[in-house]
């Protein structure tokens, strides 16, 4: 099993005491799909590794990122590096987001930059664009990740992201929505180089289907209004009352606890795997307003779950020919209508299914998307 090895860097400390303490701690491994170190004081960790395939010695390949919580870009940026033929490192400031801590991570970050002299940065959602943006040397080829929609509405918001997309030579989106979304974002600015390269999924075993007791639907998201669980709630008193629902995510059971639906359900708040948690389902619904390319639903695919969802930004991809049932964002009735015709027609939403699960295998493969990760990188290095 390959290994990842975590070096963190403390700042300095005033007493020597304090510093042999720290000693111990400078180097850790962890297996390959640690998290991350969230200590207050550790700013900058690096994480490399060591099972790729070792490129000529000159060649640095090092990717940033804010944090490295759970979620969708993390997740996919650490089984990129984990599967990929190159030698590669992952850089995560930690504090960026906080106005007093902003100066001192861009510094250290630049001094780390200096350091490795890297051939290739690539800089992984918006915050971490601004800051490579800011600090990566004159000469280094730079790639800016793009996990979603661009939100900014703030006329300097607009123009400092814009000014940090002078910097980038390359942009990669995980889905055309996105790269078209922000090319838009970016005029009067010109993108030349747009790949995109979906999301990738491990396949799973397919679990036996219930064959007794009541029908089951079920939700994976945030309390974020992107992620339309009012919707849903609102849907659900025109479903009937013998469906059970289950919700999972970070603030969800507050939300389902306060509309009171009328079924049987089930909230569960973030747990480490909500597949898990969220059990034997019939269909999965995503009611989202806004969207990258969520994983939820390729996910659901693999495990060969019918998807209801609507067309917001990638999610119409991954539903379209008849992958999925689409209906309008925002609507409710036309949510809780989508609802009662899959449950009703249980072997029609089967046959999505299964054409939804021979996609994800095909497109989200891990493989195909590594080797066009590998690709884009060998590109972008004799660019």
């Amino acid at each position: 099993m390959n290994v990842i090895e975590i070096q963190i860097r403390v700042p300095r400390a005033r007493h020597l005491e304090n510093m042999r303490q720290r000693q111990s701690r400078r180097a850790v491994s962890y297996g390959p799909r640690t998290t991350g170190v969230s200590v207050r004081q550790r700013y900058v960790a690096r994480i490399r590794n060591h099972g790729a395939r070792m490129e000529p010695h000159n060649l640095k390949i090092v990717h940033v990122i804010n944090r490295l919580v759970p979620g969708g870009a993390e997740k996919q940026l650490q089984e990129i590096v984990h599967r990929s033929t190159l030698a590669q490192e992952i850089l995560e400031l930690h504090g960026y987001g906080e106005e007093r801590r902003r100066r001192k991570v861009l510094r250290r970050l630049a001094r780390e930059l200096r350091r490795e002299r890297p051939t290739v940065v690539i800089a992984w959602l918006e915050r971490s664009q601004l800051a490579v943006a800011a600090t990566a040397p004159v000469g280094t080829r730079l790639i800016a990740v793009v996990g979603g929609l661009p939100r900014r509405t703030n006329s300097f918001d607009r123009w400092l992201v814009r000014s940090a997309f002078l910097r980038f030579d390359w942009f990669v989106a995980n889905s055309n929505a996105s790269r078209t979304a922000t090319t838009k974002f970016a005029l009067p600015l010109i993108l030349p180089h747009f790949d995109v390269i979906p999301n990738g999924v491990e396949p799973v075993a397919q679990r036996p289907r219930r064959t007794s007791g009541p029908m089951r639907i079920g939700f994976i998201g945030r309390n974020n209004p992107d992620k339309g669980l009012d919707v849903l709630l609102d849907a659900l008193v025109d479903v009937s009352p013998a469906v059970e629902a289950v919700f999972v995510g970070v603030g969800v059971p507050d939300a389902v606890r306060a509309a009171g639906p009328r079924q049987i359900y089930e909230a569960i708040d973030r747990v480490p795997d909500p597949w898990e948690a969220i059990g034997s389902i019939d269909a999965l619904v995503v009611p989202s307003r806004s969207e990258g390319s969520p994983n939820v639903i390729t996910e659901a695919f693999v495990r060969g779950i019918p998807v209801i969802g609507t067309p917001a930004g990638g999610a119409r991809e991954l539903l379209d020919k008849d992958r999925g049932v689409i209906v309008p964002i925002g609507d409710s009735r036309a949510l809780a209508k989508a609802i009662n015709a899959v449950l009703a027609n249980p072997e029609e939403a089967r046959a999505r299914a299964l054409s939804a699960r021979n996609y994800a295998s095909a497109v989200h493969a891990w493989d195909r998307v590594v080797a066009g990760w590998d690709c884009l990188l060998r590109k972008v290095m004799t660019f």
